[in-house]
């Protein structure tokens, strides 16, 4: 699922998902001062765009059989 090093090494190799470590470090950091600064602050709901890492595990789509 964080595409981790081993995801590369099975086989066929896993697809996964790379999720943006540091950009999700950064919000953790923001958002704790900011609770620090004023513990009654609103909660706040934080979204980072992860990254789908194809890989040999997937397979193509299936083909309509024909009629």
């Amino acid at each position: 699922f964080d595409n981790i090093q081993e995801t590369r090494l099975l086989t066929p190799p896993l697809s996964s998902i790379d999720v943006p470590r540091v950009d999700m470090a950064i919000a953790a950091v923001d958002l704790l001062v900011k609770h620090m600064n004023n513990p009654l602050s609103a909660h706040e709901l934080i979204q980072l765009q992860p990254v789908l890492v194809v890989r040999g595990s997937l397979a193509a789509p299936p083909q309509p059989l024909p009629m």
